[in-house]
């Protein structure tokens, strides 16, 4: 026995919100990307450190970007 011969009958109304939610899903934009980069510098820990130890004075003058990196996580 074939199911040809048996028509789905939707409800106009169904149908045409199925209509109104498609439309509305295609027109909603979503982000879906990674924040835009950041510009400031992106320090090494070791390389901090290696600063430290060879050049304190240079170290001293950079201290509060040094801090600022440490507090936004910009140090790997």
């Amino acid at each position: 026995m074939s199911l040809d011969k048996y028509k789905k009958i939707e409800d106009p109304v169904v149908a045409e919100s199925k209509k109104e939610t498609a439309k509305n899903l295609k027109s909603v934009a979503v982000d879906t990307g990674s924040p835009a980069p950041t510009s400031r510098k992106t320090y090494r820990r070791a390389d901090l450190i290696n600063l430290r130890l060879r050049d304190p004075a240079r170290y001293e003058a950079m201290q509060d970007e040094i801090m600022a990196a440490y507090a936004e996580g910009r140090v790997k």
